[in-house]
């Protein structure tokens, strides 16, 4: 069995466009960096918090799944995933995209052309630190 421990240093906007939505990035660890991207909905922020662990989860899986010996037992070709405090994570997870939500709504409601473009570069430096 091997044990693949995980530990989420911090999401970032990776491109955002008013037409296009967001595409947000995940940057972990489990020994040397990674990026994944992600185009969360923003509709239900606690099932797009869960579909991004539950996608870097199974990226880890995969990714280990090439690193374990195939043996005799069940056990042995079995990989667990651990990330450090996930509920941590899951709460900052869904800060960050409320905070993008909020902002997406914000532009989207402006009528006056005056700030548009200062919320625009606000949005796309929306990061959250794990």
């Amino acid at each position: 069995m091997l044990i693949a421990n995980i530990k989420f240093q911090r999401a970032e906007i990776g491109s955002f466009s008013i037409k296009d939505g967001v595409r947000i990035k995940i940057f972990f660890s489990d020994g040397s960096n990674k990026v994944l991207s992600f185009e969360p909905g923003l509709l239900d922020l606690d099932k797009d918090a869960h579909v991004i662990i539950s996608k870097v989860r199974q990226y880890e899986k995969e990714l280990n799944m090439k690193l374990v010996e195939r043996g005799d037992s069940f056990l042995d070709s079995f990989v667990n995933v651990v990330i450090e405090d996930e509920e941590g994570v899951e709460a900052k997870l869904k800060v960050f995209l409320r905070k993008i939500k909020d902002s997406i709504s914000h532009l989207r409601g402006s009528r006056m052309a005056t700030g548009y473009l200062d919320t625009i570069n606000r949005v796309k430096g929306i990061k959250e630190e794990f």
